[in-house]
């Protein structure tokens, strides 16, 4: 699901992954290599780095897991 919100000039914007039904064993694992790719971009994040280096905080993971062939798209994304 991915959702937000405008509030008196301010912008939201959520993603949260459900599963109808248990997800197999190949899915949990997905899920788990894609919170841990995000748990590294959060920590990794600092003033001054560029966005392609933000995007490899957590690229750079998923790609080691074998899955950046699916990763078609870049790190996050302004808002506003």
């Amino acid at each position: 699901l991915d959702f937000g919100a405008y509030y008196k000039g301010y912008v939201s914007d959520m993603t949260r992954t459900v599963s109808v039904g248990e997800p197999d064993a190949e899915l949990k694992k997905i899920y788990d290599i894609v919170l841990e790719a995000q748990l590294r971009g959060v920590n990794g994040i600092k003033a001054g780095i560029t966005g392609k280096e933000a995007d490899a905080l957590t690229r750079d993971y998923i790609t080691e897991k074998g899955y950046g062939e699916y990763y078609g798209h870049s790190t996050g994304h302004g808002i506003g």
